[in-house]
């Protein structure tokens, strides 16, 4: 995974050294929170009304309705929507089976191998070399985790520079 500040090394790893189920809701917890930032920095500041609207109950307080408002807001294009939607229903897969399972359940892999954001991002790069097709256990989990890290440093940075991400949708691949 890349990461975005050194505040973030010990989730990466503490990430990078979980079992498929853990890393999945954890990648998706921290993935969740450079969106939240990346959303925060759009709207006024106030922080009783942020924190209503954001409560794990409120309106903007899932995953998914914290995704479609980044859309809505242009942080990223309908592909990375896409994207997250996935992420969130692997998240939600690993959060609420109570069976055992990895990231070499076909329901999983299945929407590993739907995810854009790699190849979006990396293709223009000579020689890199994607996951190959079908995945497996090791290269769905691989693709998971690289997605969650590069929309995890796409949203970081627009929170940190408003100002770029009026021109984000054009400009970028995310």
């Amino acid at each position: 995974m890349q990461i975005p500040e050194e505040v973030d090394f010990p989730i990466i790893k503490e990430i990078l050294g979980e079992r498929d189920r853990g890393a999945a809701i954890v990648a998706t917890g921290f993935l969740e929170a450079k969106l939240t930032d990346a959303i925060k920095a759009c709207l006024r500041d106030h922080a009783d009304t942020a924190k209503r609207l954001f409560r794990p109950t409120g309106p903007i307080g899932a995953f998914g309705n914290k995704a479609l408002l980044g859309f809505m807001l242009k942080l990223y294009r309908l592909e990375t929507l896409a994207d997250l939607t996935l992420i969130g229903a692997i998240r939600n897969r690993f959060a609420h089976n109570p069976e055992p399972m990895t990231f070499g359940d076909d329901y999983v892999m299945e929407r590993c191998e739907k995810l854009t954001l790699v190849k979006r991002v990396w293709s223009e790069i000579p020689n890199f070399k994607f996951q190959p097709r079908p995945f497996d256990q090791a290269s769905a989990r691989k693709e998971f985790l690289d997605t969650v890290s590069l929309a995890a440093n796409f949203l970081h940075h627009q929170s940190k520079h408003a100002e770029f991400r009026e021109r984000a949708e054009d400009l970028l691949p995310f």
